[in-house]
Protein backbone atom coordinates (compact mmCIF):
# COMPACT_ATOMS: atom_id res chain seq x y z
CA UNK A 1 0.00 0.00 0.00
CA UNK A 2 2.58 2.74 1.12
CA UNK A 3 4.21 1.72 -2.27
CA UNK A 4 1.76 2.49 -4.82
CA UNK A 5 0.55 5.58 -2.42
CA UNK A 6 4.89 6.92 -3.44
CA UNK A 7 4.21 5.80 -6.81
CA UNK A 8 0.92 7.87 -7.28
CA UNK A 9 2.73 10.76 -5.13
CA UNK A 10 5.46 10.65 -7.75
CA UNK A 11 2.89 10.74 -10.67
CA UNK A 12 1.33 13.38 -9.35
CA UNK A 13 4.40 15.89 -8.77
CA UNK A 14 5.46 14.75 -12.36
CA UNK A 15 2.26 15.39 -13.68
CA UNK A 16 2.20 19.02 -11.56
CA UNK A 17 6.31 19.62 -13.30
CA UNK A 18 5.31 18.80 -17.00
CA UNK A 19 2.02 21.13 -16.56
CA UNK A 20 4.30 23.93 -15.41
CA UNK A 21 6.77 23.84 -17.95
CA UNK A 22 4.21 23.59 -20.73
CA UNK A 23 2.65 26.75 -19.21
CA UNK A 24 5.76 28.47 -18.86
CA UNK A 25 6.37 27.41 -22.61
CA UNK A 26 3.44 28.92 -23.23
CA UNK A 27 3.57 32.08 -21.52
CA UNK A 28 7.73 32.65 -22.73
CA UNK A 29 6.81 31.81 -26.83
CA UNK A 30 6.58 35.36 -28.89
CA UNK A 31 4.39 35.66 -31.67
CA UNK A 32 4.47 37.90 -34.70
CA UNK A 33 1.80 39.90 -35.82
CA UNK A 34 0.31 42.82 -38.28
CA UNK A 35 -1.64 46.02 -37.44
CA UNK A 36 -4.87 45.27 -39.20
CA UNK A 37 -6.25 48.65 -38.19
CA UNK A 38 -7.15 50.90 -35.69
CA UNK A 39 -9.05 54.02 -34.49
CA UNK A 40 -8.25 57.13 -32.52
CA UNK A 41 -10.46 58.67 -29.42
CA UNK A 42 -9.61 61.79 -28.51
CA UNK A 43 -5.41 63.18 -28.16
CA UNK A 44 -4.50 60.09 -27.21
CA UNK A 45 -6.14 56.75 -27.29
CA UNK A 46 -5.91 53.65 -29.73
CA UNK A 47 -8.14 51.14 -30.54
CA UNK A 48 -5.76 48.59 -32.19
CA UNK A 49 -6.74 44.86 -33.79
CA UNK A 50 -4.00 43.20 -34.65
CA UNK A 51 -3.27 40.13 -36.29
CA UNK A 52 -0.77 37.26 -36.83
CA UNK A 53 1.02 36.96 -39.72
CA UNK A 54 -0.46 34.79 -42.02
CA UNK A 55 -3.69 35.10 -41.29
CA UNK A 56 -2.93 31.67 -38.63
CA UNK A 57 -5.41 31.19 -35.53
CA UNK A 58 -4.06 33.39 -32.44
CA UNK A 59 -4.03 31.35 -28.82
CA UNK A 60 -7.62 31.59 -27.40
CA UNK A 61 -7.78 33.85 -23.73
CA UNK A 62 -10.26 34.59 -21.43
CA UNK A 63 -11.61 38.06 -20.63
CA UNK A 64 -10.02 39.97 -18.01
CA UNK A 65 -6.91 39.00 -19.51
CA UNK A 66 -3.85 41.64 -21.32
CA UNK A 67 -1.03 40.72 -24.13
CA UNK A 68 2.55 41.99 -23.62
CA UNK A 69 3.56 43.82 -26.59
CA UNK A 70 7.46 44.01 -27.29
CA UNK A 71 10.09 46.28 -29.22
CA UNK A 72 13.95 46.47 -29.96
CA UNK A 73 15.21 49.62 -27.25
CA UNK A 74 17.67 51.84 -28.42
CA UNK A 75 19.91 50.68 -25.26
CA UNK A 76 19.55 47.42 -26.84
CA UNK A 77 17.30 44.56 -25.40
CA UNK A 78 14.02 45.07 -25.39
CA UNK A 79 10.89 47.38 -24.22
CA UNK A 80 7.51 45.35 -23.17
CA UNK A 81 4.10 46.94 -22.20
CA UNK A 82 1.31 45.04 -21.09
CA UNK A 83 -2.09 45.92 -22.54
CA UNK A 84 -5.61 44.52 -21.71
CA UNK A 85 -7.41 42.90 -24.68
CA UNK A 86 -10.94 44.01 -25.22
CA UNK A 87 -12.11 42.20 -28.03
CA UNK A 88 -11.04 39.76 -31.05
CA UNK A 89 -11.59 36.96 -33.04
CA UNK A 90 -9.98 33.51 -33.63
CA UNK A 91 -7.59 35.23 -35.73
CA UNK A 92 -6.89 38.85 -34.12
CA UNK A 93 -6.96 40.52 -31.09
CA UNK A 94 -8.14 43.91 -30.29
CA UNK A 95 -6.11 46.45 -27.77
CA UNK A 96 -6.99 49.71 -26.06
CA UNK A 97 -3.60 51.23 -25.82
CA UNK A 98 -3.25 54.65 -23.99
CA UNK A 99 -0.63 56.33 -26.12
CA UNK A 100 2.08 59.15 -24.69
CA UNK A 101 4.56 60.61 -27.16
CA UNK A 102 7.75 60.11 -24.44
CA UNK A 103 6.63 56.66 -24.12
CA UNK A 104 8.93 54.18 -24.70
CA UNK A 105 7.01 51.59 -26.45
CA UNK A 106 3.64 53.86 -27.17
CA UNK A 107 6.15 56.51 -28.60
CA UNK A 108 7.40 54.44 -31.57
CA UNK A 109 4.21 52.91 -32.23
CA UNK A 110 2.16 56.14 -32.51
CA UNK A 111 4.88 57.59 -35.02
CA UNK A 112 5.43 54.40 -37.23
CA UNK A 113 1.91 53.77 -36.98
CA UNK A 114 0.64 51.80 -40.35
CA UNK A 115 -1.59 48.78 -41.45
CA UNK A 116 1.08 46.04 -42.01
CA UNK A 117 3.32 47.30 -39.22
CA UNK A 118 5.20 44.22 -37.52
CA UNK A 119 4.90 43.64 -33.71
CA UNK A 120 6.11 40.87 -31.44
CA UNK A 121 3.75 39.86 -28.55
CA UNK A 122 3.93 37.28 -26.11
CA UNK A 123 0.59 34.88 -25.63
CA UNK A 124 -2.33 36.21 -23.31
CA UNK A 125 -2.24 35.75 -19.60
CA UNK A 126 -4.59 36.39 -16.97
CA UNK A 127 -2.90 37.73 -13.73
CA UNK A 128 -5.38 40.18 -12.58
CA UNK A 129 -9.11 38.84 -13.37
CA UNK A 130 -10.85 35.80 -12.86
CA UNK A 131 -14.93 36.12 -13.01
CA UNK A 132 -16.40 33.86 -10.67
CA UNK A 133 -19.00 31.28 -11.26
CA UNK A 134 -21.10 33.01 -8.86
CA UNK A 135 -24.62 33.75 -10.32
CA UNK A 136 -24.78 37.29 -8.37
CA UNK A 137 -24.56 40.36 -9.82
CA UNK A 138 -21.50 41.82 -11.33
CA UNK A 139 -20.04 45.58 -11.08
CA UNK A 140 -17.26 47.21 -13.21
CA UNK A 141 -16.03 50.02 -12.55
CA UNK A 142 -13.33 51.49 -14.90
CA UNK A 143 -11.35 55.05 -15.98
CA UNK A 144 -9.77 55.77 -19.12
CA UNK A 145 -8.30 52.49 -20.91
CA UNK A 146 -9.09 50.82 -18.01
CA UNK A 147 -12.40 50.24 -19.41
CA UNK A 148 -10.99 47.92 -21.78
CA UNK A 149 -10.83 44.52 -19.80
CA UNK A 150 -13.97 45.21 -18.46
CA UNK A 151 -15.70 44.80 -21.71
CA UNK A 152 -15.40 40.95 -22.46
CA UNK A 153 -16.15 40.26 -19.18
CA UNK A 154 -19.54 42.23 -19.13
CA UNK A 155 -19.93 40.05 -22.05
CA UNK A 156 -19.28 36.61 -20.32
CA UNK A 157 -21.32 37.65 -17.41
CA UNK A 158 -24.52 38.01 -19.44
CA UNK A 159 -23.76 35.50 -21.56
CA UNK A 160 -24.12 33.09 -18.10
CA UNK A 161 -27.10 35.32 -16.89
CA UNK A 162 -26.05 37.60 -14.56
CA UNK A 163 -26.94 41.23 -13.93
CA UNK A 164 -24.09 43.72 -14.64
CA UNK A 165 -23.74 47.21 -14.05
CA UNK A 166 -20.68 49.36 -15.44
CA UNK A 167 -19.82 52.40 -14.48
CA UNK A 168 -16.87 54.00 -17.06
CA UNK A 169 -15.02 57.39 -16.14
CA UNK A 170 -13.91 59.40 -19.04
CA UNK A 171 -12.82 62.88 -20.00
CA UNK A 172 -14.65 63.67 -22.51
CA UNK A 173 -17.22 61.74 -25.27
CA UNK A 174 -14.15 61.74 -27.74
CA UNK A 175 -11.85 60.13 -25.50
CA UNK A 176 -14.20 57.55 -24.04
CA UNK A 177 -13.24 54.55 -26.25
CA UNK A 178 -15.37 51.33 -26.26
CA UNK A 179 -18.28 53.79 -25.41
CA UNK A 180 -20.40 53.36 -28.78
CA UNK A 181 -20.01 48.93 -27.56
CA UNK A 182 -20.85 49.63 -23.70
CA UNK A 183 -23.98 51.38 -25.22
CA UNK A 184 -25.18 48.69 -27.77
CA UNK A 185 -24.71 46.08 -24.41
CA UNK A 186 -26.89 48.02 -22.56
CA UNK A 187 -29.80 47.27 -24.61
CA UNK A 188 -29.34 43.73 -23.17
CA UNK A 189 -31.40 42.71 -20.35
CA UNK A 190 -29.73 42.31 -17.02
CA UNK A 191 -27.57 45.19 -18.31
CA UNK A 192 -26.88 48.66 -16.86
CA UNK A 193 -24.51 51.16 -17.97
CA UNK A 194 -23.84 54.57 -16.92
CA UNK A 195 -20.69 57.52 -18.41
CA UNK A 196 -19.82 60.04 -16.44
CA UNK A 197 -17.46 62.65 -18.28
CA UNK A 198 -14.93 65.12 -16.07
CA UNK A 199 -14.51 67.58 -18.62
CA UNK A 200 -17.79 67.31 -21.08
CA UNK A 201 -19.01 69.33 -24.02
CA UNK A 202 -21.72 71.93 -22.87
CA UNK A 203 -24.31 70.12 -24.65
CA UNK A 204 -23.43 66.46 -23.00
CA UNK A 205 -26.39 65.19 -21.38
CA UNK A 206 -25.51 62.51 -19.29
CA UNK A 207 -23.57 62.44 -15.98
CA UNK A 208 -20.70 64.87 -15.05
CA UNK A 209 -17.48 65.02 -12.90
CA UNK A 210 -15.41 62.33 -11.74
CA UNK A 211 -16.56 58.92 -10.30
CA UNK A 212 -16.73 59.62 -6.87
CA UNK A 213 -18.25 58.04 -3.62
CA UNK A 214 -21.88 59.37 -4.56
CA UNK A 215 -22.01 57.52 -7.56
CA UNK A 216 -19.69 54.07 -6.23
CA UNK A 217 -22.61 54.24 -3.40
CA UNK A 218 -25.66 53.62 -5.87
CA UNK A 219 -23.68 50.99 -7.68
CA UNK A 220 -22.93 48.90 -4.61
CA UNK A 221 -26.29 49.23 -3.27
CA UNK A 222 -27.91 46.70 -5.76
CA UNK A 223 -24.54 44.50 -6.06
CA UNK A 224 -23.51 42.67 -2.75
CA UNK A 225 -21.69 40.24 -5.23
CA UNK A 226 -18.45 41.41 -6.89
CA UNK A 227 -16.71 44.33 -8.06
CA UNK A 228 -14.00 44.31 -10.32
CA UNK A 229 -11.88 47.74 -10.69
CA UNK A 230 -9.61 49.17 -13.82
CA UNK A 231 -7.50 52.48 -13.55
CA UNK A 232 -5.22 54.45 -11.75
CA UNK A 233 -3.81 53.00 -8.33
CA UNK A 234 -4.97 56.55 -6.65
CA UNK A 235 -8.23 56.11 -8.52
CA UNK A 236 -8.31 52.36 -6.71
CA UNK A 237 -7.39 53.32 -3.47
CA UNK A 238 -10.15 55.94 -3.37
CA UNK A 239 -12.57 53.42 -4.55
CA UNK A 240 -11.32 50.98 -2.13
CA UNK A 241 -12.03 53.70 0.49
CA UNK A 242 -15.46 54.10 -0.26
CA UNK A 243 -16.24 50.64 -0.45
CA UNK A 244 -14.61 50.25 3.19
CA UNK A 245 -16.74 52.88 4.41
CA UNK A 246 -19.65 51.71 3.13
CA UNK A 247 -19.12 48.44 4.88
CA UNK A 248 -19.64 46.81 1.03
CA UNK A 249 -18.27 42.66 2.35
CA UNK A 250 -18.14 41.42 -1.47
CA UNK A 251 -15.32 39.99 -3.82
CA UNK A 252 -12.72 42.89 -5.14
CA UNK A 253 -10.50 42.16 -7.94
CA UNK A 254 -8.44 45.14 -9.57
CA UNK A 255 -6.21 46.39 -11.86
CA UNK A 256 -3.79 49.09 -11.70
CA UNK A 257 -2.24 50.83 -14.79
CA UNK A 258 0.31 53.25 -13.11
CA UNK A 259 2.22 53.34 -9.82
CA UNK A 260 3.34 56.34 -7.78
CA UNK A 261 6.96 57.15 -7.88
CA UNK A 262 8.64 57.30 -3.91
CA UNK A 263 11.07 60.12 -3.18
CA UNK A 264 13.99 60.19 -4.98
CA UNK A 265 17.70 59.18 -3.72
CA UNK A 266 19.42 59.94 -7.00
CA UNK A 267 22.99 59.64 -6.06
CA UNK A 268 22.53 55.70 -5.19
CA UNK A 269 24.16 53.17 -7.73
CA UNK A 270 22.90 50.10 -9.05
CA UNK A 271 25.02 46.99 -9.67
CA UNK A 272 23.15 44.30 -11.99
CA UNK A 273 24.50 42.02 -14.99
CA UNK A 274 28.08 43.34 -14.43
CA UNK A 275 26.97 46.87 -14.67
CA UNK A 276 26.69 50.00 -12.69
CA UNK A 277 25.15 52.87 -12.93
CA UNK A 278 23.17 55.80 -10.90
CA UNK A 279 19.43 55.76 -10.37
CA UNK A 280 19.08 59.29 -10.95
CA UNK A 281 15.47 60.11 -11.87
CA UNK A 282 14.13 57.44 -12.59
CA UNK A 283 10.58 56.39 -10.49
CA UNK A 284 11.48 52.63 -9.65
CA UNK A 285 14.76 50.06 -10.09
CA UNK A 286 12.81 48.78 -12.88
CA UNK A 287 12.81 51.98 -14.85
CA UNK A 288 16.51 52.44 -13.45
CA UNK A 289 17.48 49.37 -15.29
CA UNK A 290 15.86 49.89 -18.40
CA UNK A 291 16.85 53.16 -18.84
CA UNK A 292 20.63 51.66 -18.81
CA UNK A 293 20.24 48.86 -21.13
CA UNK A 294 19.42 45.81 -18.39
CA UNK A 295 16.06 44.86 -18.82
CA UNK A 296 14.44 42.53 -16.53
CA UNK A 297 11.25 40.66 -17.41
CA UNK A 298 8.21 43.38 -16.64
CA UNK A 299 4.08 43.14 -17.63
CA UNK A 300 1.92 45.08 -15.58
CA UNK A 301 4.52 47.96 -14.09
CA UNK A 302 2.39 48.45 -11.21
CA UNK A 303 3.21 45.74 -9.03
CA UNK A 304 -0.16 43.47 -9.24
CA UNK A 305 1.54 40.64 -12.05
CA UNK A 306 4.49 39.97 -9.76
CA UNK A 307 6.95 39.26 -13.25
CA UNK A 308 9.39 41.66 -12.56
CA UNK A 309 11.11 39.71 -9.40
CA UNK A 310 14.36 40.33 -8.58
CA UNK A 311 16.67 39.79 -5.80
CA UNK A 312 18.73 42.17 -3.27
CA UNK A 313 21.99 40.99 -2.74
CA UNK A 314 23.45 43.75 -1.22
CA UNK A 315 22.18 47.18 -0.22
CA UNK A 316 18.48 48.37 1.26
CA UNK A 317 15.70 49.27 -0.88
CA UNK A 318 12.36 51.27 -0.03
CA UNK A 319 9.28 49.01 -0.58
CA UNK A 320 5.78 50.39 -1.70
CA UNK A 321 4.47 50.51 2.28
CA UNK A 322 7.36 52.81 3.13
CA UNK A 323 9.15 50.16 4.43
CA UNK A 324 12.94 49.12 3.81
CA UNK A 325 14.08 45.82 2.89
CA UNK A 326 17.42 43.99 1.95
CA UNK A 327 18.61 40.46 1.34
CA UNK A 328 15.06 39.44 -0.26
CA UNK A 329 12.76 39.25 -3.62
CA UNK A 330 11.22 42.35 -4.55
CA UNK A 331 8.99 43.96 -7.30
CA UNK A 332 11.76 46.26 -9.33
CA UNK A 333 8.33 48.40 -10.78
CA UNK A 334 7.55 49.07 -6.91
CA UNK A 335 10.96 50.01 -5.47
CA UNK A 336 13.76 52.36 -5.39
CA UNK A 337 17.13 52.10 -4.17
CA UNK A 338 18.05 53.91 -0.56
CA UNK A 339 21.89 53.34 -0.95
CA UNK A 340 24.21 51.67 -3.10
CA UNK A 341 22.65 48.29 -4.05
CA UNK A 342 23.12 45.01 -6.11
CA UNK A 343 20.66 43.03 -7.69
CA UNK A 344 20.40 39.63 -9.32
CA UNK A 345 17.77 39.15 -12.02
Amino acid sequence: MLIWAGVATIGAVTALSVRYRTYKDYLERKHEFELLDWQTFGARTLLVTLGARGGRALPKWQPGAHLVLEIPSAQGGAVRRAFSLCGGTATSYQLAIACRPEGKLTGPLVRDLKKGLRLTAYAPRNRFFRLSKSRAPLALIGIGTGIAPLLPMARQALAAGRRVSVLYGARDLDSAVLHREFSALAEAEGMGYRLTLSQPAPDWQGARGRIGPEEIAHLVADHPGEICLCGSEPFLQACRATLAALGWQGRLQSEAFATAAPPANRAARISVNGQSFAQGDAPNLLAACEENGVFPFAECRSGQCRSCRVTVVAGEVSTPDGGRTTGAQILACQCRALGDVTLKL
